[in-house]
């Protein structure tokens, strides 16, 4: 048995570049605080030595259920490149020896075990990265021994599991149920719905229905504008001038992913560092947005057209021309200081 968390993952970072040691971090929706994972081993050949950032594009629910940060864990396999069966009919229909119900698919597997909680296990399809250069490689043969090392963890693992008889999960945060309960009691109030129940008493797969409804409701109903009430909670976030250098990166990225997973989507951001561009977001949308979803996309512009700013980054010869013509002011042409177009998550239309 294994924790399966896929569903409520927002985005993560696998860090191999230190050989036999992998850092994984992830940001899961509901998730109270940044989940840090330090393992012994190494990633399979395709990310041995890498930097390996990911956004899972299919966010679909917040979870209540995670594993803990580790700095005692064993690698399993780590790989982006494995090939799995995705069906393409429901679930009841699927058959095995039938091809035309499912077809093949790259995916991102992540495992790992720890003492305290045994296997924990994510499987990724249809996710987006951004990849760094290795900084070492592994051989053919160190690809073997990496394979062998990972079953002789998992076998370790499964007789963890044996002994203890169940999965040992971390208990659920009261606070997140009570964060909930509140949301459904407020959003019940400014739909004029009857409470009838209070939503202390039910259970929590009631809990849960009922906020999907109401969240879908008040959609619909144009009455849930505010960011942090959209159902999705924004993971534990620092202030910038507390962000080490060494970290602004992924912790830029992290909020990048986290409005990708809810159809907020930032363009012309390539003018900004990543220190200037968390601060943009923390300061100028966050407080104003509303989520995207619901069947549509938000596109914010980090860089106005009327302005200097996207003239001496982004307009071409015509732009320019036209503001010249228009009495503006056309500054110098500057290349692009911080290129990540191509990393950048974009809205997936299917």
């Amino acid at each position: 048995m294994a924790l399966r968390f896929s569903e409520s993952l927002i985005c993560g970072e696998i860090d191999n570049r230190t050989p036999g040691r992998v850092v994984l971090q992830l940001c899961c929706a509901g998730a109270p605080k940044l989940i840090r994972v330090e393992m012994e081993g190494d990633a399979a050949q395709d990310l041995a030595g890498r930097r390996f950032l990911f956004y899972n594009r299919d966010l679909i629910k917040v979870g209540r259920n995670f594993p803990s940060s580790s700095r005692k864990a064993k690698v399993g396999e780590i790989s982006a490149s494995r090939q799995v069966k995705v069906p393409d009919v429901e679930l009841e229909f699927l058959r095995g020896d039938d091809p035309s119900t499912w077809h093949w698919e790259k995916a991102l597997c992540i495992e790992w075990f720890t003492p305290e909680q045994g296997r924990m296990q994510i499987e990724l399809t249809g996710f987006l990265f951004q990849i760094e250069a290795p900084k070492w490689t592994l051989d053919d043969a160190g690809e073997e021994r990496r394979a062998k090392q990972a079953a002789n963890n998992f076998g370790e693992a499964f007789n963890i599991l044996l002994e203890a008889d169940e999965i040992r999960i971390v208990p659920e945060d009261p606070g997140l149920r009570r964060a909930q309960e509140r949301r459904i009691a407020d959003m019940r109030r400014r739909l004029g719905w009857p409470d009838d129940q209070a939503p202390a008493s039910m259970s929590q797969e009631d809990l849960d229905e009922e906020e999907e409804q109401l969240r879908g409701l008040s959609l619909i109903e144009g009455q849930d504008d505010e960011f942090h009430d959209r159902g999705l909670r924004l993971p534990q976030m620092r202030q910038e001038e507390e962000i080490a250098e060494s970290e602004i990166d992924f912790e830029c990225w992290r909020l990048i992913y986290f409005l990708a997973g809810n159809s907020i989507f930032l363009d012309w951001t390539e003018h900004l560092s990543s220190r200037e561009l968390y601060r943009y977001v923390m300061t100028e949308v966050l407080p104003e947005s509303g989520y995207g979803g619901f069947g549509w996309n938000r596109h914010i512009e980090v860089c106005g057209v009327e302005g200097e700013e996207f003239l001496r980054f982004y307009g071409d010869d015509d732009d320019r021309r036209l503001a010249a013509e228009y009495g503006k002011n056309v500054p110098p042409k500057e290349p692009l200081r911080y290129p990540r177009r191509a990393q950048m998550p974009q809205p997936f239309y299917g």
